[in-house]
């Protein structure tokens, strides 16, 4: 996926999530590649807000930074921000966020959608099995395993960004396993826990 792609993507997620529907995590920032880039992405921010507006949904476009150029969007609590730094090196994953605080995670990755994948049962608040995620996601027991402990671990150091709150992934409990193929031995179960955070969330305008 190029970062471009993966800017429209976050876009449609931005749209979903204010119009109140299901949607995939947000990135706390864009970063694009070139100046040019960064510039057509503002054009389009500026020209979905006015889009937004125009069907009743409130909605706020602003810009600005020097030399870290930025521009956002931003409707109740969902916000999408580009950003842009001139001689800044280029960085594999197309979000970034304060290292010190909390991962963020590349959704192109196997580690990113395996994560993505326990937090579709963990919105629903629902826990899901190394085993289940195997068959359901079609991926080997190596790749789920490995990416799983990776989390695991990194959930210890500090939680991860979806959107505006903060999860860490947890063993909530152990059971069988709901999935063709299962054993009759009980399996660590998964989960997104969120992390209480000392900023309160603002109420969303949901469009119509």
């Amino acid at each position: 996926m190029t970062t471009h792609q993966a800017f429209q993507a976050h876009l449609t997620s931005w749209k979903h999530a204010v119009a109140g529907y299901h949607h995939d995590p947000l990135p706390v920032e864009v970063v694009a590649e070139t100046l040019e880039q960064f510039n057509e992405w503002a054009k389009t921010l500026a020209q979905v807000k006015i889009q937004a507006n125009k069907h009743g949904f409130l909605c706020e476009f602003n810009k600005g930074g020097s030399p870290r150029k930025a521009a956002w969007i931003k409707s109740g609590p969902y916000t999408l921000k580009v950003v842009f730094t001139a001689g800044a090196k280029r960085v594999q994953s197309v979000t970034e966020t304060s290292r010190e605080a909390y991962h963020t995670i590349d959704f192109t990755t196997q580690r990113g959608k395996i994560a993505d994948a326990i937090f579709s049962y963990s919105k629903l608040g629902a826990d899901v099995t190394r085993k289940e995620l195997q068959l359901w996601q079609h991926l080997d027991s190596n790749q789920v395993c490995g990416r799983v402990k990776e989390l695991l671990e990194m959930s210890e150091e500090k939680p991860f960004s979806f959107g505006d709150k903060k999860y860490r992934l947890d063993i909530v409990c152990s059971r069988l396993s709901k999935c063709s193929g299962s054993s009759d031995k009980a399996n660590e179960a998964l989960k997104w826990v969120e992390v209480q955070s000392d900023v309160k969330p603002v109420s969303a305008t949901l469009f119509g």
